[in-house]
């Protein structure tokens, strides 16, 4: 045992001098660079790696900081710079030769009114406030921007995506993270092949798709369109359409204007204050859907295969026609008038009320059928 113990203890301060030498050995080096310019400028960063971090400041001047590391010399001379002033646009480009590592960080300050145009082979990419259109690019590695007056365009091969508030439009892609987006401005398009997607307040449509996680969007004043494989979705309301899918998880749907298509594979769908045409299927789970008064369109359709039951609300003036069936051993309550029979081994509801309108289709594989008068 004391020898398997001194073997060790040797083994460990063999790698501990070995990192230590590493250390020494590693260099550093800090460009930097400067040019002159005005509001309304383009700053274009293109490098084969690194991270790039933009702030802006009071200064009619962007300011490139460029720290390179790398254990040897070989190594620190592969990687090369170049900077470039024409016009307003200031452009630097960063290309590294061989295989040597080399860890290299951009930080940058623009001005305020500036465009930005990011792109790196691998590194996390960080943006402030700005005024000015953001692009952004990097094959693996988080992007981070803050509030931006203009355009917002971010793309990821592997991070997480982080947005402020945004006046203008916004499209971000991952090819593996969450995606977050505090308020969109025209447009908002957020796309990830896996992770949770949160999107703030809207001025326009709204596009969400993941391969996997959740989706919660706040009130949008255009319409929405959201899809996830496996994940709950949550609308907090629309000024336009909705129409949300997931493969297994609940649905959750308020104050819509337009209509509503709501389809899970397995969960169940509540849909609240819609003012026009309800759309729900769901494999297995509950249908919770309420119309109120001031609607255009009264047609509902809403179907669950497995044993959850339905609930409808309908405004107590409203003209429908209703249809509705379950299966053996459920039951049909309705506070309208309507006409409940067994027949085939199912039960039926039907009948107009008020004098009859828009088709009110309602069924229920096993569970039971409410259709209730809405509460003022």
């Amino acid at each position: 045992m004391l020898i398997k113990s001194s073997l060790f203890n040797i083994l460990v301060v063999c790698l501990l001098c070995a990192c230590s030498s590493l250390s020494v050995h590693a260099k550093t080096e800090i460009i930097e660079k400067q040019f002159t310019v005005d509001d309304g400028g383009n700053l274009v960063v293109d490098s084969s790696q690194g991270s790039i971090s933009v702030e802006t400041w009071s200064k009619k001047e962007v300011f490139i900081k460029v720290e390179k590391t790398a254990k040897n010399e070989d190594a620190f001379e592969s990687f090369y710079l170049s900077f470039d002033q024409q016009g307003n646009t200031v452009t630097v480009e960063g290309e590294k030769e061989g295989r040597a590592r080399v860890n290299v960080k951009y930080h940058i300050n623009v001005p305020e009114n500036f465009s930005v145009n990011l792109d790196t082979g691998g590194g996390a990419i960080n943006v402030g406030d700005l005024i000015g259109n953001v692009l952004a690019d990097t094959s693996g590695g988080s992007i981070k921007v803050g509030n931006i007056d203009g355009d917002v365009n971010l793309d990821t091969s592997g991070g997480s995506i982080s947005v402020g508030r945004v006046t203008g439009l916004t499209k971000v892609d991952t090819s593996g993270g969450s995606i977050s987006i505090e308020a969109g401005g025209k447009e908002v398009n957020a796309d990830t092949s896996g992770g949770s997607i949160r999107i703030g307040p809207t001025n326009g449509n709204v596009k969400a798709d993941t391969s996997g996680g959740s989706i919660t969007v706040a009130h949008a004043k255009g319409d929405v369109i959201v899809d996830t494989s496996g994940g709950s979705i949550r609308v907090e309301g629309s000024d336009g359409n909705v129409n949300a899918d997931t493969s297994g998880g609940g649905i959750e749907i308020d104050n819509v204007a337009g209509w509503v298509k709501a389809d899970t594979s397995g969960g169940s769908i509540r849909i609240t204050r819609s003012r026009g045409a309800i759309q729900a299927d769901t494999a297995d789970g509950h249908i919770t859907a309420e119309l109120i008064e001031d609607n255009t369109d009264t047609s509902i359709n809403l179907d669950t295969s497995g044993g959850g039951s339905i609930t409808v609300y309908l405004p107590e003036h409203i003209t429908a026609s209703v249809l509705a069936e379950s299966g053996a051993g459920a039951k049909i309550y309705s506070d309208f008038p309507l006409t409940i029979r067994n027949e085939r081994g199912s039960v039926f509801g039907e009948g107009d009320i008020n004098g009859g309108g828009d088709l009110i289709k309602l069924g229920a594989s096993y569970g039971n059928i409410y259709i209730k008068k809405l509460k003022k």
